[in-house]
């Protein structure tokens, strides 16, 4: 064999699950097929004194990529969730009108995965990975709504007038953008 190498053996390890098909807690637990053969080849080993072990191939370096990028987003998504906020505050001063934005876009984000979840049974790293995209292209809406609000205020007229305006001016924009991100997230899920 061309693999062949003194001192080495070669063995082939074939998954019959899918990587990216795992729940997402089964992966951040440990619980997916490849941390099962992980755990089984080092259990193995510890009876052979000096023997080591690496795992390579598509499956190997899907789920440790799944597993670190996994843990990083339970870290990151919180402290980017607020960086964005501190952003959005250079436009909007009110943490009132802040808070105002924020809960309804992480309850939105809770509800569509909790959906997914009881429609698949599962969230996988994909459902994920879609959350939090989500969320920030609900801010990147917000944040077009909020702009053209503030101009709409300096001119004349009431609050009241210059929401109606705002709404009446953006509100298709971001209805058709809404609309096209649903649409290239069916086509993806398709």
């Amino acid at each position: 064999s061309l693999l062949r190498v003194d001192g080495a053996r070669l063995v082939i390890v074939g998954l019959t699950t899918d990587p990216l098909n795992i729940p997402v807690e089964d992966v951040v637990a440990g619980r997916d097929a490849y941390a099962s053969v992980e755990q089984t080849l080092q259990e193995t080993l510890r009876e052979y004194d000096g023997v080591t072990s690496e795992l390579a191939g598509l499956g190997a370096l899907a789920s440790q990529d799944q597993r670190a990028t996994l843990k990083s987003i339970g870290l990151i998504s919180p402290l980017g969730i607020l960086a964005v906020l501190l952003l959005l505050r250079l436009v909007e001063r009110s943490w009132i009108r802040l808070a105002l934005i924020a809960i309804p876009l992480v309850l939105a984000s809770g509800a569509t995965l909790g959906l997914v979840g009881l429609i698949l049974g599962v969230i996988t790293f994909t459902e994920a990975f879609f959350g939090v995209l989500v969320f920030g292209l609900g801010i990147d809406f917000a944040l077009h709504l909020l702009i053209r609000l503030r101009e709409e205020r300096s001119g004349p007229g009431d609050f009241d007038e210059a929401l109606s305006r705002t709404l009446k001016g953006s509100g298709p924009g971001i209805i058709l953008g809404a609309l096209t991100t649903v649409t290239a997230f069916a086509v993806i899920a398709t």
